[in-house]
């Protein structure tokens, strides 16, 4: 039996980032608490394959551009609903649904790294103003920094609450990502290795249609 034609979708770049981003946000979670210095270095690794990506995102070529996947909210619920209901188009970029996770995942992501950086820098410096802040003539300068110690814990908050949103949210992109796959017959996964999907024809992609 003939293989079904395919053809390159994903680019070694949008592979190379997704991978990279995987492992790096497994990796900040488990170093977290026992590895601080390591957890920070690991950010800004992460926050770099963002900025980058971002940029990709509108200079890249086709598919691995936000306005190839990128739909409003009615094409994104449409699609949900047939998807579903075990039918759908197949898309050979990312799907409505798919774009918007993947905006979703960026977001909140950079949402954890920036705060994250912020959090570490108000530290830094709340920790030197506690050391300068030994004479009494110097009492401003430790209100100061408990002015700090409280603006660090607001940020620290953000953090952690958007941190844990991606809990949240990498199941459900795994579930998505299983559930195309069954439906339009096809390893989403190693596509994302391969860079490879099967080629769109009218004879395999009817059978999913959506509406």
């Amino acid at each position: 039996m003939p293989q079904p034609e395919t053809v390159k979708v994903w680019d070694l770049f949008v592979r190379i980032s997704h991978w990279s981003l995987v492992v790096g946000v497994v990796a900040a979670f488990f170093t977290a608490e026992r590895w601080p210095e390591t957890h920070e270095t690991i950010g800004y690794a992460i926050g770099a394959i963002i900025v980058l990506r971002l940029i990709w995102g509108f200079v890249g070529p086709q598919h691995a551009r936000f306005s190839d996947f990128v739909r409003g909210p009615s094409a994104v619920r449409s699609y949900m609903v047939s998807l579903l209901a075990l039918r759908g188009r197949r898309y050979v970029g990312h799907s409505p649904a798919g774009g918007a996770m993947v905006v979703l995942l960026l977001v909140l992501i950079t949402v954890v790294v920036s705060t994250g950086i912020v959090s570490e820098q108000q530290r830094e410096a709340a920790a030197s103003q506690s050391v300068t802040a030994t004479h009494p003539n110097e009492i401003p300068a430790a209100r100061d920094a408990n002015g700090e110690k409280e603006n660090e814990t607001l940020v620290g908050e953000i953090h952690e609450a958007a941190a844990n949103l991606l809990l949240v949210f990498i199941p459900l992109h795994l579930l998505g990502v299983l559930l195309a796959s069954v439906v339009h017959r096809e390893n989403l996964v190693a596509a994302m290795f391969t860079g490879r999907k099967r080629a769109k024809s009218a004879s395999a992609d009817s059978k999913t249609k959506a509406l």
